[in-house]
C-alpha cells in the first residue's frame, strides 16, 4: 500500500481528511519543504508559528499527525506533549531532533525513550532523506488507523453500528468538558423505544436490527 492510498483509506472507512499540523522553529524553508512535500500525497498540511497556536488548531479541527522541531526539550516540551496529547488523545506526534542538539541531550540526561514516555509517537534525526520522512509519515497513520478501527470495534455494535454505552461515556465527558471550556450550552436528546425486547422476541433480532 502507498502513502496516498492509506491517506484515501482513512478519508472513506472514518470520513476523516488527513491533516498534518506542522510546527518548526525558526527555520521557515525547511517548514515550506515539509509542507510542499506533503502536500502531493493529498495531505493537507495547516502550519502554527507559536505553541497557542498549536492548541488553537487542535480545538477547532482533526489532525492525525502533528510534526513538531522545538528547541524546547525538556521540561518545558514534556509539557507541551502532555497538554496536546490532552486536548488530542488520537493525534500522533513526530519530533524532529536537529543532529547538532543530540550532544546538548546527552549533556542534559535526556534519554530517547524519555521522548516515548513523555507521550511522542515517534522521532527522526535532521538531516535525513525525504523518503525516511515518507516512510515515518506512514507508520504514523498506518498507527492511527488501526488505533481507529480498534475504537470502532469497542464503542459499536457490531450488528447494528450502533454506538454502545461505554463510547457514550466517553463522549459525554469531552462534550461536557469541551462546552464549559468554551462556554456553549450542552443538549442531550435521549429516545426510548417501548416494547423492544417484546419485538426482538417475536419478530427475531435481526428485526430488531433493521429497526435500529
Amino acid at each position: 500500500m502507498k502513502l496516498p492510498d492509506l491517506c484515501k483509506q482513512i478519508e472513506e472507512r472514518f470520513k476523516e481528511k488527513v491533516q498534518v499540523l506542522l510546527y518548526v522553529e525558526n527555520d521557515p524553508a525547511f517548514r515550506a519543504l515539509l509542507n510542499k512535500f506533503l502536500t502531493q500525497f493529498n495531505i493537507d498540511v495547516v502550519e502554527a508559528f507559536s505553541k497557542e497556536e498549536i492548541f488553537i488548531n487542535l480545538e477547532q479541527e482533526k489532525f492525525q499527525i502533528l510534526i513538531i522541531l522545538s528547541k524546547e526539550l525538556k521540561e518545558g516540551f514534556s509539557s507541551l506533549v502532555f497538554n496536546i496529547k490532552t486536548l488530542a488523545p488520537e493525534s500522533k506526534i513526530l519530533i524532529i531532533l536537529d543532529f547538532m542538539i543530540l550532544e546538548y541531550l546527552y549533556l542534559l540526561k535526556v534519554d530517547f525513550l524519555d521522548f516515548f514516555s513523555w507521550g511522542v509517537d515517534d522521532f527522526i534525526i535532521k538531516p535525513f532523506s525525504l523518503e525516511e520522512f515518507k516512510a515515518k509519515i506512514f507508520k504514523l497513520l498506518k498507527e492511527y488507523l488501526m488505533f481507529k478501527e480498534i475504537r470502532k470495534i469497542e464503542r459499536e455494535d457490531l450488528i447494528t453500528g450502533v454506538f454502545n454505552r461505554k463510547y457514550f461515556e466517553e463522549v459525554i465527558m469531552e462534550e461536557a468538558y469541551r462546552a464549559l471550556r468554551q462556554k456553549y450550552p450542552l443538549v442531550i436528546f435521549m429516545i426510548s423505544i417501548d416494547n423492544f425486547k417484546w419485538y426482538n422476541r417475536h419478530y427475531g433480532h435481526q428485526s430488531g436490527s433493521k429497526k435500529f
